[in-house]
């Protein structure tokens, strides 16, 4: 790829020169991202070293692989376990780190022993997702002492989503947060919070934030271990969903196709425009016709006006009749049917199933075909309408609260906060041109978080 000139416009359409748009921002990135990527070589070297060390200077009395053991001796936790066992696993109270720091202290350099202690200042534990930007990093919230940090995670932000949580622990050195062994598997909202409950108990703080002093406690990082691994068994084992359109029918992706009797095209198309909930979505010069099949009202969402219940192709000879569920298929065609009468002749049914996905070669799902902006903004704007009335309609997994009453009740309000947050959730899983932005909606109800900043950076220091 060329290398883009400063004086070139930028990329990204702004019109503006590339010195003036998108190169401050990546100059802005690049320093700390240099300074993380030096910090884990670093880290890398030094965890081999102490490993050595705690295996020649300890003996067997230094086992951390039972631990290991304990955990399934799965290998991909090892990226986890490793650093875990030389900054977290303690024998006699004293972890291998700090018996390495204190016998090596002449031999190590002035940044080796301000990381080391560095390290010694971070804590296990479970870091809610807030913000990620793919490719750069996190802005993550320590779900039992509320921290707030912006780290630097270059692989792991870009699957990791909003209000994922991770366990793992972040190391700030020089104002640089990077995360240093996490969990290869991250837990939705409701999980996590389990999880973060289980800690809560042993150290008997239920509601109030733990100061981090009592987070370096290692019984509390045992029990958030052997909890994270329950919570990841337990989302393993769960059943799959089962996908159901707004009638509760199961989705069933369904085409009934027919053939369109010789020069009675013009008259199919008119009597199915003639149907009652109709509407023609035909785009102007297309050349097949297509219509949208409606019924007023919804039997999921109060503010729709209509459901879209099936979709009709025309084509010359042929008709195609498109549902997501079998019952809808069959009524529909019932319905074209008796219109159209012997101008049409049905040929064949076919199905997909959309739980099955669809991969390509290597077995990763292929990519989705971007929709139309119309069909966007459409999305967007249901989306709008169903979110601009849920602040007062009852919920039942708020026992039937609507949310704004929800809001009066400290139970209730932990377990509205907890609904928003799997929502977001999922939300963060579709495109971001198709996303709802829930801060109008936190807004309205007055739980819009207050910012907290992270801690401000510095400019990486020299290193000696």
């Amino acid at each position: 790829m060329a290398k883009i000139g400063v004086n070139d416009p930028c990329p990204c359409g702004s019109g503006k020169k590339y010195k003036k748009c998108h190169a401050l921002e990546e100059s802005r990135v690049a320093g700390p991202m240099r300074e993380a990527a030096s910090l884990h070589a670093m880290d890398e070297r030094l965890v081999g070293d102490i490993l050595r060390f705690a295996l020649g200077q300890l003996g067997g009395e230094w086992c951390p692989a039972e631990a290991f053991e304990g955990l399934g001796a799965d290998p991909s936790l090892l990226p986890f376990f490793v650093p875990w066992s030389v900054y977290v696993y303690a024998l006699d109270g004293v972890t291998a780190a700090e018996r390495y720091r204190v016998a090596r202290s002449a031999r190590l350099s002035p940044v080796e022993r301000s990381w080391l202690e560095a390290q010694a200042r971070a804590w296990m534990s479970a870091w809610e997702c807030e913000t990620v930007t793919p490719g750069e990093g996190m802005r993550v919230r320590d779900l039992l002492s509320g921290v707030v940090h912006d780290v630097i995670e270059r692989r792991a932000s870009q699957s990791l989503r909003a209000r994922d949580t991770v366990l793992g622990r972040v190391v700030v050195h020089d104002d640089v947060a990077v995360f240093c062994g996490m969990h290869p598997r991250s837990l939705p909202p409701r999980a996590a919070m389990g999880v973060a409950e289980s800690a809560r108990k042993v150290t008997r703080v239920r509601t109030k934030l733990i100061a981090p002093a009592r987070m370096l406690d290692e019984e509390l990082a045992a029990i958030l271990l052997y909890a994270w691994g329950v919570a990841v068994e337990m989302l393993d084992r769960r059943p799959l969903p089962t996908l159901q359109n707004t009638d509760g029918d199961p989705l069933l992706l369904t085409r009934d196709h027919f053939v369109v009797a010789k020069g009675a095209s013009a008259e199919v198309a008119r009597r199915v425009a003639a149907l009652q909930g109709a509407e023609e979505t035909t785009d102007e010069g297309e050349q097949e016709r297509s219509f949208a099949l409606c019924k007023p009202g919804n039997a999921m969402h109060e503010s729709w006006e209509h459901t879209t219940v099936a979709h009709v192709r025309l084509s010359g000879s042929k008709l195609v009749l498109e549902t997501n569920s079998v019952r809808r298929a069959d009524a529909a065609r019932g319905v074209v049917e008796a219109a159209c009468g012997e101008l049409v002749r049905h040929r064949a049914r076919e199905h997909e199933d959309p739980s099955a996905g669809v991969s390509d070669d290597s077995g990763e799902p292929a990519p989705r075909e971007a929709p139309p902006p119309e069909a966007i903004a459409m999305l967007m704007e249901m989306k709008r309408a169903h979110y601009a009335g849920w602040a007062d309609s009852p919920i039942p997994a708020l026992d039937g609260l609507t949310p704004r009453e929800a809001m009066k009740d400290r139970r209730s309000r932990a377990e509205l906060e907890l609904l928003l947050k799997e929502m977001e959730n999922h939300e963060a899983n579709v495109p971001p041109n198709e996303r709802y932005d829930f801060g109008e909606l936190r807004a309205t109800l007055g739980l819009d978080a207050k910012a907290r900043p992270a801690a401000k950076r510095r400019a990486p220091r020299k290193r000696d």
